[in-house]
């Protein structure tokens, strides 16, 4: 049996071992190859490379009916997907107050997704170094931004099964011990000795190295940014 002081002991080891789980299943991380700064949010912005997707197809359409490019921004700011309506309605509320090309930069500051950069970056040409194809240059913007949703939705699906993995893992390795400690004291009476109690940190430390290991497979690199506030 556990004496008091050994109940002590192993059940603060167990504690801190239950705490330093608990905060490895916070949110994955989306981090930044080359400036390491990392980002603490963990939503699904896919909505918003959608919304960038569908509205970029309103303006190719818009163009093709024969709209300049500025016209058929402002023409398709009232019908934009709601995730991405605010910030469209911005920029076509600053074409009359600034040039066309810094109007469209903003656009990547005001949606936080990457590829709003290319978004933005493809207006800016069209506008500077009049393309003839401009219906053509959106169509290949919007397949882009499709290829981009396609991309993410594998990603979630596989950060999805690794956080349950984590979580299914984390709650047997630590109901397990809790187990014992509650049920057959005797069993872990030799972890709570002077040379018994570094293999209980070596056993628990190990555990949550592996746990930590698992967390950065579902982390997620994403470039810097090219045109929005990241890349300032």
């Amino acid at each position: 049996m556990l004496n008091p002081a050994e109940s002590i002991v192993v059940g603060s080891v167990f504690g801190i071992g239950a705490l330093l789980l608990a905060t490895s299943l916070r949110g994955v991380r989306v981090i930044s190859p080359r400036s390491g700064v990392s980002s603490k949010r963990s939503v699904d912005d896919t909505a918003l490379v959608e919304g960038l997707a569908v509205w970029v197809e309103q303006l190719r359409d818009a163009v093709l009916a024969s709209s300049g490019l500025e016209q058929a921004v402002v023409a398709t700011s009232a019908t934009a997907p709601m995730a991405v309506r605010p910030a469209i309605q911005y920029v076509a509320s600053e074409l009359g107050l600034m040039p066309a090309a810094t109007a469209y930069r903003h656009l990547a500051d005001v949606v936080p997704v990457p590829v709003a950069d290319l978004v933005a970056a493809v207006l800016v040409v069209a506008t500077e170094q009049q393309v003839r194809d401009v219906a053509g240059l959106l169509a290949h913007l919007a397949e882009c931004c499709r290829d981009e949703i396609r991309m993410r939705q594998r990603i979630w699906v596989s950060r999805a099964r690794t956080r349950t993995a984590m979580r299914i893992i984390v709650f047997v390795v630590v109901a397990f011990p809790l187990g014992l400690l509650l049920l057959d004291p005797g069993y872990l009476a030799p972890y709570g000795r002077p040379d018994g109690l570094p293999v209980l940190v070596v056993v628990v430390a190990s555990v949550i190295g592996g746990l930590l290991g698992m967390r950065s497979l579902a982390q997620v690199a994403v470039p810097d940014r090219l045109v929005g506030l990241g890349s300032r």
